[in-house]
């Protein structure tokens, strides 16, 4: 793997005629005489002081920091000193644009194919509390090492032109709080906010540290309970602000160094680089003992808190950041059994195992039903309430087995997301709604997408390239996405909106009400409808609750003028109340049960004489 001065160097034949400013001594070498590589050093050297500029490299294991001895003339401030590690460049680093580094750095979704992964990051960079800061430019690649782990950076770092600063980002996140989606890092030397994709880096890293040096670490998944109530009996605006009381509570009652990580509105997620198992359970203790009760809202109402934190000690109990998440899930959802504020370490299960047993099986069913296409589409009626007619068709999934039964993908869905299979399922389901959307111009529908589509690219291309030439079809497609999937990523999720909006589509937020649903989310999001979650429908006229609940999940989503459907209406008694308070659509079996087939088109006579 080549060095940032070998590749450097290379750059730097031919130019013989060249001659970098040495020491006039008569005992000099004479620059002819140099070996070669040490001519290119020299010149790689003499090059970056030349142009303002400084070289390093950075292990991330040791996190030692290695510069160029162009430090001196790249600060431009006498008796200041390169920064030894990672946490001390990290320190110099504006607070404000700590976060900027590291989303340009481990951000995306690109992984090393054998010549790095390349980044680009500008920010401040301060020399001192009394020394005046600049602006630089770092253009670096990061290697990985044989396991797939983030293992060393090299780059260099230049001082950027006034002209060249970059203009303040539209939507700035919260210093105080991590909005969903995002990761907030606590060290020594300070805080700032990075991407959520930078969690599973974060915990690679942790683990690979701990197995190399023979450490522990640890990691906490901490759960705000019963979120749905306080919305219930608060209201949404009450809700986020004990969402920020909370987290800010636990970022007090966290040692540092802490990496923490929002997973959803109501997950944070907590790396601990020194963390054992017993420990664990001691910062868990602290957490709970700090966010019992918290006074929120304008007048200070005090809310009871619980909370459930599931813990997973590294490397002994996960040697992959993927098996970490997935086990602190396990331990999380133990936690969530008590009945108050607790915690749970991961422990084995023979349940769990036949579990994964159980889902390897449908691993088997689900791929071999995609190899022979017995996968198909059954279309549910969405009627809007004023005028009856359907107003579009949600393509719900199914499986035809071998043996000719038909089964529902709530029977599949959670394991294929598990397994890594929800992407191929959607792009299956992406490609039956298109076919029938070419051939039928007459039928508006709706599909589905997994968290791991909404995320990755492949979906969307897809979906662009197929409908290049077809702008009409995008035009009568609706994407639904959850609300978890929405906050996970927030970033993600609104870029992914937006080009959904590009090309004509529209997209709906399904199961509304289920998750956390806060003003801020459908502001950022920008979504075209909102469908309320069937389980608050499905009994709405003989429960006060669920009739509360609704209508201020119909004036929410008022507010932002977005269209509503309610999902799971058995009933013309349910049907009529929904419509009285200003919901839009109906979908359940007492307007229509899921079909294989469409119902054929309407003659245009006959849709010109339905319409008068």
């Amino acid at each position: 793997m080549k060095t940032v001065a070998d590749k450097a160097g290379k750059a730097s034949r031919g130019r013989t005629n060249y001659r970098p400013a040495r020491a006039n001594h008569s005992t000099a070498v004479p620059y002819d005489a140099l070996p070669l590589a040490l001519k290119r050093a020299e010149l790689v050297e003499a090059g970056l002081a030349a142009a303002g500029a400084v070289a390093y490299e950075w292990y991330f294991d040791s996190d030692r920091l290695s510069w160029s001895s162009a430090w001196p003339t790249f600060a431009g401030q006498a008796g200041t000193a390169a920064p030894a590690d990672g946490n001390s460049l990290w320190a110099r680093i504006n607070a404000e644009d700590r976060a900027l580094r590291y989303e340009a750095m481990f951000g995306g979704d690109e992984g090393d194919e054998g010549d790095g992964v390349p980044f680009k990051a500008q920010y401040r960079l301060s020399q001192g509390k009394n020394a005046p800061g600049f602006e630089v430019v770092e253009d670096g690649r990061w290697y990985t090492d044989e396991v797939g782990r983030p293992h060393v950076a090299r780059g260099v770092l230049r001082r950027a032109p006034i002209s060249a600063l970059p203009a303040a980002p539209t939507r700035k996140p919260n210093k105080r709080t991590p909005v969903p989606g995002t990761l907030f890092k606590i060290t020594e030397a300070g805080e700032g906010f990075l991407s959520r994709h930078g969690l599973q880096a974060a915990l690679g890293r942790e683990v690979g540290q701990s197995v190399r040096h023979g450490g522990e670490a640890g990691f906490l998944l901490v759960g705000i309970d019963g979120l749905a109530n306080v919305n219930h009996a608060y209201g949404f605006e009450v809700a986020d602000q004990l969402i920020e009381a909370v987290w800010s509570r636990v970022r007090e009652a966290l040692p540092t160094p802490v990496v923490l990580a929002s997973y959803t509105g109501n997950k944070l997620g907590a790396i601990l680089p020194r963390g054992t198992s017993a420990s664990l359970a001691e910062v868990a203790k602290s957490i709970i003992a700090a966010a019992t009760t918290l006074p929120v809202g304008r007048e200070a109402t005090p809310i009871p808190v619980s909370l459930s934190i599931g813990g997973v000690a590294l490397p002994d109990q996960a040697n992959s950041a993927e098996m970490a998440m997935f086990r602190a899930e396990e331990a999380l959802a133990a936690a969530r059994e008590t009945p108050h504020s607790s915690y749970s370490p991961y422990t084995p299960s023979g349940a769990r195992e036949e579990a994964r047993q159980r889902n390897l099986g449908m691993a088997d069913r689900i791929v071999s039903a995609l190899n022979d296409r017995r996968f198909h589409i059954a279309y549910q009626p969405v009627v809007a309430a004023d005028s009856g007619k359907t107003a579009f068709f949600e393509c719900l999934l199914r499986l035809t087995e071998t043996d000719g039964t038909v089964t529902a993908a709530g029977a599949f869905m959670t394991a294929a997301e598990h397994l890594g299979l929800a992407r191929l399922l959607d792009h299956r389901v992406l490609e039956l709604v298109l076919e029938t959307m070419m051939q039928r111009d007459d039928v508006n529908l709706s599909l589905n997408v997994s968290p791991l589509t909404v995320l990755s690219p492949d979906w969307i291309d897809c979906l662009k390239n197929a409908v290049r030439t077809r702008r009409d079809v995008a035009k009568r497609l609706i994407v639904e996405i959850t609300e978890t999937v929405a906050i996970e990523d927030m970033t993600a999720t609104v870029q992914f909106v937006d080009t959904l909006h590009d090309i004509g589509a529209r997209v709906a937020i399904d199961d509304f009400g289920a998750g956390y649903t806060s003003f801020r989310n459908l502001k950022l999001l920008n979504v075209d409808m909102v469908k309320i979650d069937g389980e608050f429908v499905r009994n709405i006229s003989s429960s006060k609750d669920d009739q509360v609940f609704v209508r201020t999940l119909i004036d929410l989503a008022a507010n932002f003028n977005l269209k509503t459907v309610a999902e799971h209406v058995e009933t013309a008694k349910d049907a009529d109340l929904l419509a009285s308070w200003g919901v839009g659509a109906f979908q359940g079996y007492f307007h229509g049960r899921p079909d294989p087939v469409l119902p054929p088109p309407r003659s245009a006579k006959k849709t010109k004489a339905s319409r008068r």
